[in-house]
């Protein structure tokens, strides 16, 4: 018969999965567990291996609190739960600890592309206004990218109402934007609040308002020009009607 070393154990012990641990030691000192021979040195094992594993734990937990040490706002971003944790983090930006808003100011361009982040930095944006200039400064060259995006839009929404350079930034791929599912509604709030700059916006829709009309998410802008500046409406007819080869698809399409 060739030895067991738990063949003395009940079989509760045998299958046991905890053997060796905190609570199983304290059933077998109370005599709920038998001491085989040979398995004392199974047991030391498995406090090794349980021993190491925690020191290996230990060290990962405190390698990524040293590594997000200098990022907090980012940590508490990327782990938030759900979007609407963003109102209080944002609360605590402004009224929290005053390294959170250093690292806003430094990092918004990065967090305006994360779906909790862009609800935080507009969120500051609107409560705190000392920290328009060094916010909107990082947005300079990226207006596109972030009219396009799909959580960035809502901070160039905000950005696009009241900053003159974003707007000029815009004008370029002014087309390109109004027929875009997230562009075309940067477009609509330039429309709408009229920043400085915007003549020439419009002005760039209105040339090619034809083509616009006709568009799934142009015709949308086109609709906010006639509605806020009735004084293009002229402009915008005289157009369409010299496209006289399309105009019959105009009036058949449904949104135009």
């Amino acid at each position: 018969r060739v030895p067991f070393p738990m063949r003395d154990c009940p079989p509760h012990a045998i299958i046991d999965q905890d053997a060796g641990s905190p609570v199983w030691e304290r059933r077998r000192c109370a005599g709920q567990y038998s001491q085989a021979p040979g398995l004392e040195p199974i047991l030391e094992g498995r406090r090794r291996r349980r021993r190491r594993r925690r020191s290996r734990d230990l060290e990962r937990r405190q390698a990524a609190e040293e590594a997000v040490s200098d990022t907090t706002l980012l940590y508490m971003i990327r782990n938030a739960g759900h979007p609407s944790e963003a109102d209080q983090i944002a609360t605590t930006v402004q009224h929290g600890r005053p390294e959170l808003l250093e690292q806003l100011k430094a990092r918004a361009l990065e967090l305006a592309f994360h779906p909790v982040g862009c609800r935080v930095v507009q969120q500051c944006l609107d409560d705190l206004p000392d920290v328009w200039g060094q916010v909107v400064s990082q947005f300079r060259g990226h207006a596109r990218s972030m009219a396009t995006n799909r959580h960035a839009n809502f901070v160039m929404q905000r950005v696009a109402q009241r900053d003159a350079g974003v707007v000029a930034e815009l004008v370029p791929h002014a087309l390109d934007l109004c027929r875009h599912v997230y562009g075309c509604r940067v477009v609509q709030r330039v429309v709408e609040a009229q920043p400085s700059g915007w003549r020439q916006l419009v002005a760039v829709l209105v040339a090619r308002a034809g083509e616009l009309i006709v568009d799934g998410y142009g015709h949308f802008v086109m609709e906010h020009i006639l509605a806020h500046h009735p004084q293009f409406r002229d402009a915008v007819c005289c157009t369409a009607m010299a496209m006289a080869r399309y105009l019959g698809v105009n009036c058949r399409d449904r949104k135009s």
